[in-house]
């Protein structure tokens, strides 16, 4: 099997990168694919960001008859070079210069979507456990019967606090300084079923929903490893969580994403660490042109107090200042429209922002539309 050569580069910065003609390597999943006889367009995802990556494979390619194979849920191996997207929405696609297939995916005997032939296939294996992890729809009766151990799902939040959608975001929100991982028995209720355990982790002012998810992956892992083989033999401990302290979160959508510049600086900053990779981000706006903050930092206001929204500072080098209620955020990463995010500076010089610029002014239900590096205007955190 060949093997992937220095170029590797993860699917969330190949998208934010500039850098054309340069050849890479991707490892991922298909998410979708159409084409011809003659071109295929195939969406790839390796679950480094929510974006996927549009590689095009003609019919040159030595196994373009097993490409054209591909369906939803293969693992592949991508070599090819980076250039500049003819499509709309997509600054960057790979153009394949060999497509290797790890794994297949037939969803006649792997169903992937939902249709009455999955709970079928999985009582075949007549499963003593059966882990459920990334997966936010509920289960029903049927599906939580299928393995005699029970069905096992991970939370990132100390349950029963921050249950139901958008946990890490939410978390962040809100400003905890401290959350967790829990690893518990699915019920027919949201998050609601018997704790097995819980490791609990430190956030800090600088983390953010990136990093709080890898914080909760290695929870998880902690967590695993410690209780598997309890679980193995049927002795893991089933804790009830404690109802009365139940709190609810509910899921996200793109209108959320909208920062109110008349708020407190801390609650913009963790508006914006909170809803950043690998979610869709925080945004403003800028005339009639959707502004996505992807990175920010606290700082203080010079002086004066500008109106909330207004741009109070410019720091050449770092970005530009903007008023809150109570002070000024520093937006050092951002995003205009459906362009490439890059560092708020850059933004300075291109569009002529200057302190007196008002971010904000345009009404937020018509920016949505301005998707994300292409993403549907409707996808919720």
């Amino acid at each position: 099997m060949p093997q992937p050569n220095r170029w590797r580069k993860r699917i969330k910065d190949i998208l934010a990168s500039a850098e054309f003609d340069i050849p890479v390597t991707v490892k991922g999943w298909i998410k979708t694919r159409r084409g011809s006889r003659k071109i295929s367009f195939i969406e790839v995802n390796d679950g480094s960001t929510l974006d996927n990556i549009q590689v095009v494979a003609d019919a040159s390619l030595p196994n373009y008859a097993e490409i054209e194979k591909l369906s939803v849920g293969c693992c592949v191996r991508v070599e090819g070079k980076l250039v500049k997207s003819q499509g709309k929405g997509q600054t960057v696609e790979v153009q394949a210069s060999e497509i290797f297939v790890y794994g297949w995916a037939d969803p006649e005997s792997y169903p992937l979507q939902k249709k009455a032939t999955s709970l079928e296939f999985l009582r075949q294996f007549r499963l003593d456990l059966m882990f459920v992890i990334g997966w936010s729809q509920l289960l029903g009766r049927e599906a939580l019967a299928i393995a005699s151990g029970g069905v096992i799902g991970f939370h990132p939040t100390l349950l029963p606090v921050g249950r139901g959608r958008a946990p890490i975001p939410w978390t962040l929100i809100h400003g905890f300084k401290r959350s967790g991982a829990t690893l518990f028995y699915l019920d027919e209720g949201v998050d609601s079923g018997d704790i097995i355990a819980q490791r609990e982790f430190e956030i800090g002012l600088e983390d953010t929903a990136w990093t709080v998810y890898q914080k909760a992956v290695v929870a998880l892992e902690e967590i695993l490893r410690a209780y598997f083989s309890l679980l193995r033999e049927g002795r893991a401990p089933r804790i009830p969580q404690d109802h009365r302290r139940a709190t609810y979160w509910p899921r996200r959508g793109p209108e959320d994403g909208w920062i109110r510049w008349d708020r407190p600086t801390l609650e913009a900053y963790n508006w914006v660490r909170g809803l950043t990779h690998p979610y869709p981000g925080a945004f403003t706006s800028i005339g009639r042109h959707k502004l996505i903050v992807w990175r920010a930092a606290l700082s203080s206001l010079p002086n004066g107090r500008p109106e909330p929204g207004t741009v109070s500072n410019v720091i050449e080098g770092k970005g530009f200042g903007v008023a809150t209620g109570d002070g000024e955020l520093l937006v050092t990463r951002a995003q205009m429209g459906a362009g490439i995010e890059e560092a708020a500076w850059a933004l300075v010089e291109q569009y002529g922002i200057t302190p007196g610029t008002r971010l904000g002014v345009y009404e937020v239900t018509a920016l949505i539309g301005e998707g994300r590096r292409g993403r549907p205007a409707h996808y919720a955190v």
